[in-house]
């Protein structure tokens, strides 16, 4: 996080450089956030280093620059030749940056998490501006499908980042969601977002109701088991066939009989977009409204073709259907 100044020539952020030799050099897990700058008129400066010169054995993994580099002539993160390179990423104000991996990565996903999952690097989303290897909490990603589960049978934890929690509860064909602020220590929850911690905390949420249910690891599949999957009719809760067996940490559903539909679709919609003021006004109890709050149907029927799959409110409450 050092301000580096080299008023001649030669200025790096981790490495100033070497001189004689070839050595193998192997730089692993660095972040450079403080300013660079060399004030020679034919000046040279790098986010890592200066310079270095060293045999085709040297190998960069994970550098992150997020320090503003002047008067980088032989490149914003330096002069080497590296060419066994992983997540070299520069995501600075730095002008006229020719080095760093083109990773699609942008200032904001530093705060985010993405960055931090990204390189494998630990951060509090809630409070930590960028990522460092140093870090005491691990960033985890919900999945390209936005849902996942989880459960923790010992410890008391809440969500810090993008994503919420959910506990389900069976109601006829369909499995009505219901947000906790945290989760207690045996609760099986669903978890829809993108980058978040799980952090050690004291719960108070209310489970009750909850149906679905937590792994230890021996649970396997059979007659009425069903997981979180995604396959050809979207993210939901699939039968689970006996040669299965479900992970620990895992949320499943165990239904008797055939009173349940084959699966509990999830869809595309944003279920954090729900105005808190929405309240179903339809007389009618089955009506079901979207998340915008427009009326779908005043008579729901699980096969009604109009329905798309997704996350609806019914009775003042989320449900997928």
């Amino acid at each position: 996080e050092s301000t580096v100044i080299a008023e001649h020539q030669d200025a790096g952020g981790i490495i100033g450089g070497h001189e004689g030799g070839d050595p193998t050099i192997i730089i692993r897990n660095c972040v450079n956030a403080g300013n660079i700058t060399a004030k020679n008129a034919d000046p040279y400066a790098g986010a890592l280093c200066c310079y270095l010169g060293v045999k085709n054995t040297s190998k960069i993994e994970n550098f992150l620059n997020i320090g503003t580099v002047n008067g980088h002539n032989g490149g914003n993160i330096g002069r080497h030749n590296i060419a066994d390179v992983t997540n070299l990423i520069d995501l600075s104000a730095t002008d006229n940056k020719t080095q760093g991996i083109d990773s699609g990565l942008t200032q904001e996903d530093l705060a985010n998490g993405k960055v931090a999952y990204t390189m494998g690097f630990k951060q509090l989303i809630s409070s930590s501006e960028y990522p460092s290897p140093l870090g005491s909490e691990q960033v985890l990603y919900v999945g390209d499908a936005g849902y996942t589960t989880m459960y923790d049978a010992d410890y008391d934890w809440v969500l810090s980042g993008d994503a919420q929690a959910y506990i389900g509860t069976l109601n006829g064909n369909y499995l009505q969601l219901s947000e906790i602020d945290d989760v207690p220590a045996g609760t099986a929850v669903i978890i829809g977002g993108t980058y978040y911690n799980k952090v050690s905390t004291t719960a108070t949420a209310d489970a009750t109701g909850n149906n679905l249910l937590g792994s230890d690891g021996t649970v396997t599949g059979g007659s009425g088991i069903y997981a979180l999957a995604n396959k050809s009719k979207g993210i939901g809760f699939y039968p689970v066939s006996n040669s299965v067996t479900i992970p620990a940490g895992k949320t499943y559903l165990q239904v008797a009989g055939n009173a349940v539909r084959e699966f509990y679709p999830f869809g595309g919609e944003e279920t954090t977009s729900l105005n808190e003021e929405l309240r179903v006004k339809n007389e009618e109890l089955d009506a079901i409204y979207d998340l915008s709050g427009r009326l779908i149907n005043s008579k729901f029927k699980i096969h009604n073709s109009k329905l798309r799959t997704g996350i609806y409110i019914q009775n003042g409450k989320k449900v997928i259907f």
